[in-house]
């Protein structure tokens, strides 16, 4: 999945972007708590591991 994919599919799932670091961008998952860093990569695809993606967006069937 590419960044861009991501960082949509976490903010429909009501997370949000708490900064911009120099490689990374932290988000949060308000509801949890959880903040992740998610690698800033344009334009390629990149495999998130699913501690990334499981606390932040729902399971997907």
């Amino acid at each position: 999945m590419k960044r861009k994919e991501l960082e949509q599919k976490l903010r429909i799932a009501g997370c949000y972007l708490k900064r911009e670091g120099k490689s990374h961008s932290l988000w949060i998952n308000p509801k949890n708590g959880i903040i992740e860093a998610v690698p800033r990569q344009h334009g390629k695809n990149v495999y998130f591991s699913p501690r990334v993606t499981q606390p932040f967006l729902p399971v997907e069937n």
